[in-house]
């Protein structure tokens, strides 16, 4: 993935240098990109008592956009009178759009399985907002910047998706009958993620995954993917 990010608002002003070092602190963030990511979208019935239709998309760019809070540590850890990591939380509210063309095997798909892939044809386009709280663990250079950083959300999301599928398994028959799908509500969300970073370039990977209860069908999306970007810190 390659983002921009552009950063506004206050920073909170860096801790008191201790024996050579000290810690930066992040202030809000504003960040503009590009992710390549494997997607998969599962289709059940009802509220999820049978999986009807697997859609997925490998490895192909989308644009994501994410807003955090400022970093707000737990504790500093200290290692022979230098502190070299931190935990603590922030708020993050992130966007990502998906374009899905292929299905799966409706019982087995889903990213990774090895199952099948059918070309019926069909497409789903969706969007996704998020907002979550995010516990976050970061390992720390001698001058207080961040190397590395490790975190985790539980949140809620908007789901807005819209296409054709084919629903249950018909093997491939390109006379499959296609249905229309068209949703917009709310989501369960959790995602992880681990990132590098060399000042003001980072390399992420992330997981995560999302799901709807709703009728006549219930949505649950998934992905992996991989981050490079640019970032600015004011």
């Amino acid at each position: 993935m390659i983002q921009v990010r552009f950063t506004a608002g206050q920073s909170v002003q860096p801790a008191e240098k201790e024996s050579g070092n000290s810690i930066q602190y992040h202030g809000y963030e504003a960040v503009v990109g590009v992710t390549s990511r494997a997607q998969a979208l599962l289709v059940f019935e009802g509220t999820g008592d049978k999986k009807l239709a697997v859609m997925i998309g490998n490895f192909v760019p989308s644009p994501q956009i994410f807003i955090t809070t400022p970093f707000r540590p737990f504790k500093v850890e200290e290692v022979s009178g230098e502190r070299n990591t931190r935990s603590g939380y922030y708020w993050k509210y992130s966007y990502n759009k998906f374009s899905l063309d292929r299905q799966e095997d409706p019982v087995m798909g889903g990213i990774g399985s090895g199952s099948p892939v059918y070309n019926y044809g069909t497409k789903v386009e969706g969007d996704f907002f998020t907002v979550a709280p995010v516990i976050a663990t970061e390992m720390l250079r001698p001058d207080g910047t961040v190397k590395f950083r490790a975190e985790g959300g539980l949140g809620l999301g908007y789901l807005d998706l819209a296409g054709d599928i084919v629903l249950g398994d018909w093997l491939g028959d390109p006379l499959a009958p296609r249905t229309q799908i068209d949703y917009s509500g709310l989501s369960f969300f959790f995602f992880a993620m681990g990132r590098h970073h060399w000042g003001s370039f980072m390399l992420g990977y992330q997981m995560g995954i999302s799901v709807t209860s709703s009728r006549p069908y219930s949505y649950s999306q998934s992905y992996v993917s991989l981050d490079i970007g640019y970032r600015l810190v004011l």
